[in-house]
């Protein structure tokens, strides 16, 4: 084979090979902005407000539990430490909620504080905030 065919040859290999990777990063790149969409969709309109007027305790959790926003009650009671529920059985009562759908509404009594026996007496009402935080 000429060695000229042979250059050619190469400059279209190179080029299909080029176009699959550029195809590649485009599909990759579409498909990321999808994902985002749905993983980093915002809390609904005036959540923030409402918990900011809240006179008693108001958490809301994203779908690892993770706190992202809760009012001064929920604080001052100790519900949240370190962006996350404070208390196991609140955990568990997001994720019934998360995994039914339905609203739950429960009394609680979960201990005041890490030392001593003292507990505090809860009305807890879970719910779904849009699609993917719990109130």
């Amino acid at each position: 084979m000429d060695s000229a065919w042979l250059v050619v040859l190469t400059l279209v290999f190179g080029a299909v090979v080029g176009g699959g990777i550029v195809a590649l990063f485009y599909a990759a790149f579409r498909h990321g902005e999808r994902v985002s969409k749905v993983v980093n969709s915002e809390v609904p309109e005036g959540a923030q407000q409402v918990i900011n007027v809240l006179r008693s305790a108001g958490v809301v959790v994203d779908p690892s539990n993770t706190v992202i926003m809760h009012s001064e009650g929920a604080a001052a009671l100790g519900l949240v430490n370190q962006q996350r529920l404070a208390h196991q059985v609140m955990q568990d009562l997001v994720n019934e909620v998360r995994r039914t759908g339905e609203t739950t509404v429960k009394e609680l009594e979960v201990p005041k504080g890490p030392f001593g026996s003292a507990t505090i007496s809860l009305a807890v009402r879970v719910a779904r905030l849009g699609t993917r935080y719990v109130l």
